[in-house]
C-alpha cells in the first residue's frame, strides 16, 4: 500500500516514538515573559496584550490580573509598556481569565465572583461598568476558575479542581439542554469524578474541558448531534475526547481553525485536528493525536493559542511564549514507506498493552484490600495512580487500610488519598505550594470550605520549617480552624448584643 507524502510525513511526526525524529525539527525560540510557573488562567486581547492570573505570587502586591503588553501606551486607564508585566488589578484568589469581544476584560475569583474592566463605559451581563473602573459583575457563581467566551458572549468557568462548569449568560433561553436566565450564573454539568482543571470553547460552542486528576482525560460537552475528531457525539451528552486517551491534562485552548491543544502535565503539548494539516512545525493527520516535541520542558499548567499561532504556556517557573520557525523539508517518502506502516502497528499495540496493564493493576489494587494487602509502589505506578512516592508510601497505605472496605477498595478513594500525599508533599517543600490552590485542599478532605481563604492564606505564611513535616501541618490546620471558630462565635456574640 502507498501512502502519500503528505500522510507519511505526518506519521513521522505522530510517532516519535518510534523513530529518531530530531533531525526533522526546526528550532522553537521559547521567551520568558513573567516569572510565574503555573499560571491557572491566561487570555489575549485583538491587539495581542496577553492577560496571566497570578494567585499564588510570594509577593502578594502581584497577586491578581497581570499583563504582558504587545505595545507601550495606554490600557484601562493605566501606562503600559510593551513586554513589560505589570498588574493591572491587585486581588488575591483570582482564579481565571478571558476578554469578551468588545475588550472587556473579565475575571473569576475562587469564590465565584466575576468582575469586569472595560476602556470605555458600557452595559456588561446587566451591570453598568464605566471606564477604567473594575466592577463587580455577579456574585457567588460557579465559575470559579478558568473562564472562556463563547461566539455570541456567553461567559463559561469551570469551577477549578472540581467536577462542575457553568454559564454565565447574556440571554435567557436554553443552553446545552439547560434552561437559563440572562445574567444569572447556571450550572451546566457536575460529576464529582471528574477534576477540572481549564475549559475551551470552539466556533460551534463545543466545550471543551481538561481533566487533571478525576477521571483524566479530555472530555467535551457538544451542542449538537454529529461527529467531532473523528467520533460520533450526542447534543448535550457529555463525553470523553477518545483519542487523548486517558491522561493527565492542565491547560488546554483552540485555534481558529478548531485545532485543539492540551498540556499534559510535566509533559508536553498535544494537538488534534479534524482536518490533515500542520501547526507549530507538525503535521497532523485528521483525527490522530501529535505531540509537539519541541515545546518539552516549557509546559504544564496553563495554555493559550495565540492569533498569530504562538503558544503561551506555563512550565514549572516562568510562563513562556513559544514561537516556532518554519518547517524543514522531511526525507524522501520512499525510504521510510515500510518503517511507518510498522511503527503504527507498534504504536497501536503498545497503548492496548498499557491500558491493559493500567487496568490489571487497578483491580489487583482493589481486590488486594479484601485481603487486608496494601499495594506495592509499582502498583500504583502501573496503575497511573499519581502521587505516590517512595516517601509518601508507608503514610498512603497506612491511611488506605484503616479505611472501611466499602471506601479502600473503590479506586476513586484511592486516588483521592494518593492526591492528598501529593498535596501534602508539596506543601511540604517550600516553592512546590505554588501549585496548590484552596479546592485542592478543599477535594482532599485537608481543609472544610468553610474555612477555606484563612487556613490556605495561614499556611502559604508558614516558615518551611513550620510545614515540613505532615503532622505540622495538620497541627497548623487545626489551629487556624480553631482561631477561625472563636472569631465566628465572637462575632455571634456581638451580633446579638446590638441586635
Amino acid at each position: 500500500m502507498k501512502f502519500p507524502k503528505a500522510i507519511i510525513f505526518s506519521l513521522i511526526i505522530s510517532l516519535g516514538s518510534f523513530i529518531d525524529l530530531n533531525p526533522l525539527h526546526a528550532a522553537v525560540t521559547a521567551t520568558s515573559i513573567y516569572n510565574l510557573g503555573y499560571p491557572v488562567g491566561l487570555a489575549e486581547d485583538s491587539s495581542g496584550n496577553i492577560f496571566i492570573v497570578d494567585d499564588h505570587n510570594d509577593n502578594v502586591s502581584k497577586q491578581g490580573i497581570v499583563v504582558v503588553p504587545a505595545a507601550s501606551g495606554t490600557l484601562f486607564g493605566q501606562s503600559v509598556t510593551a513586554g513589560t508585566p505589570l498588574t493591572l488589578v491587585e486581588v488575591a484568589l483570582a482564579a481565571g481569565v478571558a476578554v469578551s469581544s468588545t475588550g472587556t476584560l473579565m475575571w473569576s475569583l475562587q469564590n465565584g465572583n466575576i468582575y469586569a474592566l472595560a476602556n470605555s463605559s458600557r452595559n456588561v451581563f446587566g451591570v453598568s461598568v464605566s471606564a477604567n473602573t473594575t466592577t463587580l459583575i455577579s456574585a457567588g457563581t460557579g465559575l470559579k476558575g478558568p473562564l472562556d467566551f463563547d461566539s455570541t458572549g456567553n461567559l463559561f468557568g469551570v469551577a477549578l479542581a472540581t467536577g462542575a462548569f457553568s454559564v454565565l449568560p447574556v440571554a435567557s433561553g436554553t443552553l446545552y439542554g439547560i434552561p437559563v436566565i440572562a445574567n444569572t450564573s447556571e450550572e451546566i454539568f457536575s460529576n464529582g469524578s471528574h477534576w477540572f482543571w481549564d475549559l475551551a470553547l470552539d466556533s460551534a460552542g463545543n466545550i471543551f474541558v481538561a481533566d487533571g486528576w478525576g477521571l483524566q482525560g479530555v472530555f467535551v460537552m457538544p451542542i449538537s448531534t454529529g461527529s467531532l475528531y473523528g467520533q460520533s457525539v450526542t447534543a448535550n451528552t457529555f463525553s470523553r475526547v477518545t483519542p487523548l486517551g486517558t491522561a493527565q491534562y492542565a491547560g488546554i485552548d483552540i485555534d481558529a481553525s478548531n485545532v485543539l491543544f492540551v498540556n499534559t502535565y510535566f509533559g508536553l503539548t498535544k494537538a488534534l485536528s479534524s482536518t490533515t494539516k500542520t501547526v507549530f512545525q507538525t503535521n497532523l493527520i485528521a483525527n490522530v493525536v501529535s505531540s509537539l516535541n519541541s515545546t518539552s520542558g516549557y509546559i504544564d499548567q496553563g495554555l493559550l493559542v495565540t492569533s498569530n499561532g504562538d503558544l503561551i504556556t506555563g512550565g514549572p517557573a516562568n510562563t513562556y511564549r513559544l514561537v516556532a520557525a518554519a518547517d524543514v523539508t522531511p526525507p524522501d517518502s520512499s525510504t521510510i514507506e515500510a518503517e511507518m506502516a510498522a511503527a503504527l502497528a507498534a504504536q497501536r499495540t503498545a497503548e492496548a498493552l498499557r491500558e491493559a496493564e493500567k487496568k490489571a493493576a487497578r483491580t489487583e489494587i482493589s481486590n488486594g484490600f479484601f485481603k487486608f494487602k496494601a499495594p506495592t509502589l509499582q502498583q500504583f505506578k502501573t496503575a497511573e495512580i499519581f502521587g505516590v512516592t517512595e516517601k509518601n508510601f508507608l503514610s498512603v497505605n497506612k491511611e488506605l487500610l484503616s479505611l472501611p472496605l466499602d471506601e479502600s477498595t473503590k479506586i476513586s478513594v484511592v486516588e483521592r488519598v494518593a492526591n492528598k500525599y501529593r498535596i501534602l508533599d508539596a506543601i511540604c517543600v517550600g516553592d512546590k505550594f505554588r501549585t496548590i490552590y484552596t479546592q485542592d485542599l478543599i477535594s482532599v478532605g485537608l481543609i472544610p470550605k468553610e474555612y477555606q481563604a484563612g487556613i490556605t492564606h495561614s499556611l502559604r505564611s508558614l516558615p518551611i520549617a513550620d510545614r515540613n513535616e505532615y503532622l505540622k501541618i495538620y497541627v497548623a490546620i487545626d489551629k487556624q480552624i480553631a482561631l477561625n471558630k472563636i472569631r465566628n462565635e465572637r462575632m455571634r456574640l456581638i451580633r446579638l448584643k446590638y441586635k
